[in-house]
């Protein structure tokens, strides 16, 4: 009987909410470590395209990229544990504009569990 490490992905993903989209992401390196289906969902993912690996940075919308990075940048210097919440709009993997609050918080060193509350869609300016 061999003891698993402590940051096994799937106990990781056993500390996800399962009432809203969430994941785990490394802030030092913006990679997304685990989600949820509900996050899944959020991002508008396939069998193909999971979010597991992906830069969390190529999701946020170009506009809002450089106030989310400062607000992860902060949190890595700073001793907060909590991120505030934060509105930004992100991109799904069909190419829909979300808007959502997302807030954090520090599960161990720089692994974060950021939650996502879906405020609306925008419309597409095609």
């Amino acid at each position: 009987h061999v003891e698993l490490p402590l940051v096994q992905p799937r106990v990781l993903k056993m500390q996800l909410h399962q009432d809203r989209p969430c994941l785990v992401c490394d802030i030092s390196g913006g990679q997304v470590m685990v989600t949820n289906s509900e996050c899944e969902e959020l991002f508008e993912t396939s069998e193909e395209t999971r979010l597991a690996r992906t830069d969390i940075f190529s999701l946020v919308h170009e506009h809002d990229r450089d106030r989310f990075s400062t607000c992860l940048a902060y949190l890595m210097v700073s001793e907060k544990q909590i991120m505030d919440p934060q509105e930004i709009r992100m991109v799904t993997f069909q190419g829909r504009t979300r808007v959502v609050l997302a807030e954090g918080s520090q599960l161990i060193g720089m692994w974060w569990q950021l939650d996502f509350l879906w405020l609306r869609d925008e419309a597409s300016t095609d």
